[in-house]
């Protein structure tokens, strides 16, 4: 506990002190269709390279085979 409290850190039980944490804001809103939008990467789906991926939630549609193959390889 000594070694913490050099790093400025207070791990006793009388700290209350917990973090805060706020959701930031976008800069500007994202009107795409969600249709349009890949799962993996926020990139626009490109209809010539698109891959939809059936789940238990449903399909999944993605850019194109890098996304699908990042997926799969995760």
């Amino acid at each position: 506990m000594a070694k913490w409290k050099e790093f400025g850190v207070d791990l006793s039980e009388s700290s209350s002190a917990a973090p805060t944490f706020e959701r930031l804001a976008p800069a500007k809103p994202d009107e795409r269709p969600k249709d349009n939008i890949c799962y993996m990467c926020d990139g626009d789906n490109n209809l010539k390279m698109l891959v939809t991926v059936q789940t238990d939630k449903g399909p999944v549609r993605l850019c194109g085979p890098h996304c699908y193959f990042i997926m799969y390889s995760a």
